[in-house]
């Protein structure tokens, strides 16, 4: 119960951000419950917190007016009271459920973002499957050929899948596809910095080891082409030790956002930490429960 209690507070925040229409603040608990939740080994919560920060970076993107405001923060609340419901019934299809009333809320989120011209579109799974299979081989090949320099095909992609999505129709296994490739993204920037250090990917040892590194990224895109209900069964694991990669990453490097993502803020918007500080949490990061329990 009390973690239950602990992970919820950050949930009650969220609920008071969004009816004061603070979208900005509601990215940042959505933050907080991934990394505490990653921190009590709750797949389900982070789950949660992985699914309101993809609804409001899509957001974000929208030509919004006061009008459309009240309907996304209505759509929002109701999505965070489905999800508390769940979390009351303890049902053993928990997952299945969530996934179920994130899909009804991202359609809706999708048509909110939809212009007028894109109405007179048609329901097409079948199509919807063959465009993910050629954008996973597309991601493959292309990273393999170089992870530095290729990296961006996965903002492409992002950006098609949600097209298609939007276009011709989804279905649950492409959402939890779609929002494992969305973490993946937010992840990779990282990834290549801690492992090239601001140096480019200039030697083919270099280049072995990068892809050493995403290469489980690379294997579960394999593994949802091959059987995409496998895929699903596995992602709440995947969703949780991506999401403690990230936060680990993320704590370790602050904002020190690699190049290929990174919005410049003005000098006297920025936050000033001193090295003491950094090096401070560096010591606190490499000793944190964030490593993988033994049971």
């Amino acid at each position: 119960m009390e973690e239950f209690t602990l992970l919820d507070d950050t949930i009650i925040a969220m609920e008071k951000s969004l009816e004061n229409k603070k979208f900005n603040w509601t990215n940042i608990f959505a933050n907080r419950l991934v990394t505490d939740a990653v921190l009590k080994e709750n797949s389900f919560y982070n789950l949660f917190g992985l699914l309101i920060k993809d609804s409001i970076e899509l957001i974000s993107l929208l030509d919004r007016v006061e009008e459309t405001d009240k309907i996304i923060i209505k759509e929002i609340l109701k999505f965070i009271k489905d999800f508390k419901k769940i979390v009351k019934e303890n049902s053993n299809n928990k997952f299945k459920l969530l996934w179920a009333q994130y899909k009804r809320f991202y359609e809706d989120l999708l048509k909110i973002q939809s212009a007028d011209e894109e109405k007179h579109y048609r329901v097409n799974i079948d199509f919807t499957n063959q465009g993910i299979e050629h954008l996973l081989l597309l991601c493959q090949k292309e990273l393999k050929q170089s992870v530095v320099k290729k990296r961006l095909v996965i903002l492409g992609i992002m950006n098609e899948l949600e097209r298609i999505f939007k276009n011709f129709g989804f279905e649950i296994k492409h959402l939890v596809l779609k929002t494992y490739i969305t973490l993946y993204n937010r992840t990779i920037d990282y990834i290549i910095f801690d492992a090239i250090k601001n140096k480019e990917e200039q030697s083919e040892q270099t280049k072995k080891q990068l892809l050493e590194r995403i290469s489980p990224f690379l294997n579960n895109l394999s593994e949802y082409n091959e059987d995409p209900n496998k895929f699903v069964e596995n992602s709440e694991k995947y969703l949780l030790e991506l999401a403690r990669e990230w936060r680990t990453l993320y704590l370790t490097y602050l904002d020190l956002v690699p190049r290929s993502i990174k919005v410049r803020k003005k000098e006297k918007d920025k936050l000033v930490i001193p090295d003491e500080a950094k090096e401070q949490l560096k010591d606190m990061v490499s000793k944190s429960i964030f490593e993988k329990r033994e049971n």
